[in-house]
Formats: C-alpha cells, sequence, structure tokens
C-alpha cells in the first residue's frame, strides 16, 4: 500500500504539473480576446490514470485491470492469431482504400448481423458501420432523439461512466432503474423488475447484453425473458450495449441469448464493439472499420 500511496502521489503531481503547463502555454501563447481563453480543463481521465499508476508501479506482482483487451503472461497486449491471419488477408487483397458506402461495408455489415443474430434469422434488419463502441452510442442517442420520439433513456445503475455523457450530448436525459444489490453484490432483480414495471410507455432502455460494465453481473436466460415479456407491452425500446459478446460465458453464441430473447418480441437497437471481441484497438486504420449500429 506504501509504495501504490507513493505512486498515487508522484502521478497525481505530475498530472497536476502537465495541467499548469498547458494552462500556461494556452495563456501565453492567446491574446486577450482569444475566444479559447474559456475553455474549461476536462476532467481526468479515471482509466488512463490507472494505466499511469501501473507503468510506475514498481511491484513484479501487478496485474493491469484498466482496459479491457487481451494481454499475455507477460502483461503486454496480445494480438489473437486470427486477427493477425485476416491483417495478412487484408494486405494481400491490396485494397485500393476507396471510399465505402454511407452505411459502410456490406458484408461487414451482414457478418456483424450473423454474429448477433445468427445467421438462420427471419427479422428484417436496418443497419450501418459506425465507428468504435462510443460512434454507435452516439449515432444511436442521436437516432433515438430524432425519430424515437423520446426525450429521455433509462439506464442500470451503475452503468458505464461514458454512457451517461454520451448520450447527454444527443439531448437525451439520463435516468436509471435498479440493477446491482450493493450489500449482496448481485442483480437486484426484483427492483429492476419493479422499475422497469413502472416505465412510461415507449420508453429507451439501456441493457447490457452481457458481461455488464461494470460489475460483471447478468441477468440469467430466464429472467431475460421476464425482461422481455415486462417491456413488450409497454412497446419499449431496448437498447443494447454489447461490448463483450463472448467474454461473459466464453462462447458468443451463448452470450448473443439476452438479444435473442428480445428480438422475438420487440423493436430495438445495438452496437456490438468488434475493438473488444477481436483486440483490434491499434487495428483500426489497417481494417478500416470496427462496429455496427442496427435496429
Amino acid at each position: 500500500m506504501n509504495t501504490l500511496s507513493k505512486t498515487m502521489r508522484s502521478t497525481a503531481a505530475r498530472s497536476s504539473i502537465s495541467s499548469a503547463y498547458v494552462k500556461r502555454t494556452l495563456t501565453s501563447t492567446t491574446s486577450t480576446s482569444s475566444p479559447w481563453l474559456n475553455v474549461p480543463e476536462g476532467p481526468p481521465d479515471a482509466i488512463l490514470g490507472l494505466n499511469s499508476l501501473y507503468a510506475a508501479d514498481e511491484d513484479p506482482r501487478k496485474i493491469s485491470v484498466g482496459v479491457g483487451a487481451y494481454r499475455g503472461s507477460d502483461g503486454k497486449p496480445f494480438v489473437l492469431p486470427s486477427v493477425k491471419e485476416a491483417e495478412k488477408q487484408l494486405i494481400a487483397q491490396d485494397l485500393n482504400r476507396e471510399y465505402l458506402p454511407i452505411t459502410g461495408l456490406p458484408t461487414f455489415n451482414e457478418l456483424a448481423c450473423d454474429m448477433i443474430y445468427g445467421k438462420n434469422r427471419d427479422v428484417p434488419l436496418a443497419k450501418t458501420q459506425v465507428l468504435s463502441g462510443t460512434g454507435g452510442l452516439r449515432v444511436g442517442g442521436e437516432f433515438l432523439k430524432a425519430f424515437g420520439n423520446v426525450n429521455e433513456i433509462y439506464m442500470p445503475d451503475p452503468t458505464w461512466g461514458n454512457h451517461g455523457a454520451i448520450f447527454k450530448r444527443c439531448g437525451l436525459e439520463s435516468k436509471t432503474y435498479r440493477y446491482l444489490n450493493r450489500d449482496a453484490q448481485c442483480l437486484d432483480f426484483d427492483g429492476m423488475m419493479e422499475d422497469l414495471k413502472k416505465l412510461p410507455n415507449n420508453s429507451a432502455v439501456l441493457l447490457h447484453a452481457c458481461a455488464h460494465n461494470p460489475t460483471g453481473v447478468d441477468p440469467t436466460s430466464e429472467q431475460w425473458a421476464e425482461i422481455s415479456a415486462v417491456l413488450k407491452p409497454k412497446n419499449c425500446i431496448p437498447f443494447f450495449d454489447s461490448a463483450y459478446q463472448g467474454f461473459a460465458s466464453g462462447d458468443a453464441e451463448k452470450d448473443a441469448k439476452a438479444v435473442c430473447y428480445t428480438t422475438l418480441v420487440i423493436v430495438f437497437i445495438s452496437c456490438p464493439t468488434f475493438l473488444i471481441h477481436a483486440s483490434l484497438f491499434l487495428k483500426t486504420e489497417t481494417l478500416a472499420f470496427s462496429n455496427i449500429f442496427f435496429f
């Protein structure tokens, strides 16, 4: 703990110095009439802060759990062999980097649908390719605001820290429903169902398809069926954020069950994150695509 405390103080000091330097630089290089003088300093990023603490910690037992990406036993990023092979095949095709259609690469969109809905799906889908998970959330949020006739979205308590900020930028007010029983550290299913039953008709509801972030607590298949049965008669719009398909159980098909349960009865939006699935954080430029948004 002493090592961690010292590291945290040291990192905080460096961060403070860096922030002060940036502020002085900005002030010294702008005139008193500059429109940038009133730009507020952004809040520190918690994940990047953890990465800094990890890098500075000298304890050989340290493990980085800040970013959801594959790492080897040496602690370094591990690129899956399948990703390396796909990269080789793309390079061998000598692609011309032509602009894609506005909805993205059609074959990629279809394969993404196969992954989350299954190849034997019989539901019509509209889909478009977007940039990253945050990009999918933003596009989905703006679509809801423009065409879904909703002004708010109900999110689990807790949820990923960026959800609220993204939907706020879309003009949607964030509200919550109960999800985690903090005392027992398990799903508060009774509380969740009670809150969902009280939702106004036609509400937008954010759901985590699997491996709920940040708790890792998921409903069972039977509970998903009950959730679907509650939302259907209210004509709610479930918005699935599917960032970790395959991570929860090790079976990508099994982890898509939540989406499959609800597709049978209600309209919804889904944003699978392939950056995390295949460790493509540094591959977006080479592969030219990452995520998909569809409904």
